[in-house]
């Protein structure tokens, strides 16, 4: 489901780098895969919801909850690859972006 600002005047900033840094650690790991994406395939949806944001666009929520969701994929590689506790502050700003934007 795509999901669209509600707010499109907040600050996008802090989910920015969020992703971004995300992906860094994703490129950065150990090659994975989850049930059927890759971690390049992970990293391409992020990118995606990226540009989206920074261009005040939709985004799909429900697949990005999906990546982020305890379990999911990146917090199993993050667990595996040392940055768990930096997964759960990520985790924590996307929840943060979501009521910000009233999307949650």
């Amino acid at each position: 489901m795509m999901w669209f600002f509600k707010n499109i005047e907040i600050d996008t900033s802090k989910i920015e780098r969020s992703i971004k840094e995300v992906v860094e650690l994703i490129e950065s790991s150990e090659a994975f895969a989850w049930e059927d994406l890759s971690g390049e395939e992970v990293c391409m949806d992020l990118k995606l919801a990226l540009e989206r944001i920074r261009e005040k666009k939709a985004i799909d929520l429900d697949h990005i909850d999906l990546l982020i969701a305890p379990t999911g994929a990146i917090q199993e590689l993050a667990i595996d690859s040392g940055w768990g506790d930096a997964f759960l502050a990520h985790a924590a700003i996307f929840d943060e972006f979501k009521k910000e934007t009233k999307l949650a």
